[in-house]
């Protein structure tokens, strides 16, 4: 569970430079927030599972985890489907967010295991 939310925490810093950067160099200011918005839940999600014992709540905050995730990659591709990212950048991203939900996942699947 450490690595996952020290995962979430690069992934939202990362999603925080590229808000400011969408706002500073592409004068984006509406998907730049609904990106940042999306990713920073994510992080905050897995970091409430941190302070609960109950493990259906647990369980709960990582699938809301994910589906968050997936609100990640659609705001993704609407940025570089309008040129605000270009290919590269998506790449780098896109993939840092899926194998952020992959490592949601995984945790997801030791719940279920146990």
């Amino acid at each position: 569970m450490e690595l996952l939310t020290e995962n979430s925490y690069k992934f939202a810093v990362r999603m925080i430079k590229l808000s400011q950067y969408l706002q500073e160099k592409k004068n984006e200011y509406i998907l730049s927030q609904q990106i940042l918005r999306s990713a920073t839940i994510v992080g905050a999600h897995i970091n409430r599972c941190k302070y609960t014992s109950d493990a259906a709540e647990r369980f709960a905050e990582l699938k809301s985890a994910i589906t968050e995730s997936y609100c990640v990659e659609y705001w993704l591709n609407l940025l570089v489907s309008t040129d605000y990212l270009n290919k590269a950048q998506f790449d780098i991203v896109s993939r840092e967010c899926s194998d952020l939900r992959a490592y949601i996942s995984d945790n997801i699947n030791k719940f279920k295991e146990k």
